[in-house]
């Protein structure tokens, strides 16, 4: 919290705040970790809400803030319990925002991209029944 709070005083007042910063991990339920679990939380929802806190005083009326949610959000998949329940936490975390922020002419949304190849993707997209089934 201390290094947000640093980044938000560096930055000084803005109009924009992007975070998509993101990880995953995925396990079966029989086989997921606590560590595993908690660390998706860390990373998709006490990050934002931490980074949401500490720009609240930052952000200017008319500004807006865009956090990155996931379809697994909505769409269950095997496997990705703690990462899927994560972002529909998100996503509930920005409808809170959106009503808080919207008070001071801030809009709070989340776009979720759905599968994108990118490094921490390319496992995935390595195997082409998995490919194929999310493309």
């Amino acid at each position: 919290e201390e290094a947000i709070a640093r980044l938000i005083e560096a930055v000084g007042p803005f109009d924009v705040l992007v975070n998509a910063a993101g990880t995953t991990d995925a396990a079966r339920l029989t086989r997921i970790t606590r560590e595993s679990i908690e660390a998706q939380y860390a990373v998709h929802v006490t990050a934002n809400m931490l980074l949401m806190k500490h720009a609240a005083g930052a952000i200017r009326a008319g500004g807006s803030i865009v956090l990155f949610s996931s379809l697994t959000a909505k769409v269950a998949g095997q496997g990705l319990a703690a990462y899927g329940c994560a972002k529909a936490a998100l996503d509930h975390l920005v409808r809170i925002a959106a009503l808080e922020f919207g008070e001071s002419g801030v809009r709070v949304n989340a776009v979720a991209p759905g599968f994108s190849p990118t490094p921490m993707t390319a496992g995935i997209f390595a195997v082409p029944a998995i490919r194929d089934l999310y493309l």
